[in-house]
């Protein structure tokens, strides 16, 4: 009689334990995204904001809608960024709305700006500085961008613009957005699904993608743990720099100038190395026997009189005294 109850008990421990761990993961997690709304609840409800304003786009992954207009008085205020309201032309790519209108109009573009969100916030400030002097500026910028998708713009709209010049502002984290986006378009997904639902969250991977609240517990407890899709520095560089090449070829070809901009990160500036930084140094030992055309804005930014200045004191990106110093260094480095 023993030995037949034996199994039994055993079997309802089993089960007990099981049901006690699931229950336990169940509290963890929902612990996780409870955290998670109370404390990101402004960063997520700016993000909800954006996606929003957001579209698919199956060589690009996405854009921003076309046909915003400041009408609209649409913006995306974060912490102490201060931004303009929206304008997009009919392809999605933020811009002046002056600078949309000449452009239709078949004004000549004298300088063409490729990157990310730095680039994109700049835009504005671009085409009036230029314009005080009788150039033309004209942004594919878009936040979140890589490599891949700039050179997609470039061939897209770009070169059918005939630009004077193409400015290719490489960030410190393109390595690592280039290897997102080239298993992105592997997968098949939608950029939104492959992307957890948004423009900028987390790639679909294993567990955190069915427990986001015990990941966000256990990033808060362990700090963030290293993404498996990181490249190093030197593999960072391989990659993105096999797109400037390409993006150069297919400028000179279409006879424009052609410039590599190095923008680093306030961490950079103010703090010195940085594995950004490292990527920066690998890609211009990359590019060194190339002979391209290269503008490495750390030097710069660093022998400036306030460093600190030249980016919001909350915000990552730069404020409108970096844009300025920014664009004087290009129209420099471009003889305008």
């Amino acid at each position: 009689m023993r030995t037949a109850r034996t199994p039994r008990r055993r079997a309802r421990r089993a089960v007990a334990f099981a049901l006690a761990a699931l229950a336990s993961v169940l509290a963890l997690e929902l612990c996780g995204r409870v955290y998670d709304a109370l404390h990101f609840r402004y960063r997520r409800r700016m993000l909800w904001e954006v996606q929003r304003s957001l579209v698919e786009d199956e060589r690009l992954g996405f854009t921003w809608r076309p046909g915003i207009t400041w009408a609209e008085e649409r913006s995306f205020p974060w912490l102490d960024h201060a931004v303009e309201p929206m304008s997009t032309d009919e392809w999605g790519f933020r811009n002046h709305p002056d600078a949309i209108e000449a452009r239709r109009a078949g004004a000549p573009i004298d300088v063409l700006g490729l990157g990310d969100s730095f680039v994109e916030d700049a835009a504005y400030l671009f085409h009036e500085e230029l314009a005080r002097d009788g150039l033309r500026y004209y942004g594919l910028a878009i936040c979140r961008h890589a490599p891949p998708q700039y050179n997609r713009a470039l061939q897209g709209h770009g070169l059918a613009l005939h630009p004077r010049n193409v400015v290719y502002a490489v960030f410190e984290n393109d390595a690592v957005e280039t290897r997102d986006f080239e298993a992105w378009e592997a997968s098949g997904s939608g950029w939104f699904d492959y992307h957890s639902g948004s423009w900028a969250g987390p790639a679909r991977l294993g567990w955190r993608s069915w427990f986001p609240g015990i990941h966000r517990l256990r990033t808060r407890v362990l700090g963030p743990e290293s993404e498996p899709s990181s490249p190093s520095p030197a593999e960072g560089a391989a990659s993105v720099a096999g797109y400037v090449r390409d993006a150069r070829r297919a400028a000179r070809e279409a006879g424009a100038g052609f410039l590599l901009v190095l923008v680093p990160s306030r961490e950079t500036v103010l703090a010195g190395d940085t594995p950004g930084s490292a990527f920066h140094d690998a890609l211009l030992e990359r590019l060194r026997e190339d002979g391209v055309r290269t503008l490495d804005l750390r030097l710069l930014f660093r022998s400036s009189a306030e460093p600190a200045a030249l980016y919001y004191e909350q915000d990552t990106h730069w404020n409108a005294a970096g844009m300025r110093l920014g664009l004087e260094a290009i129209r420099g480095a471009l003889g305008e």
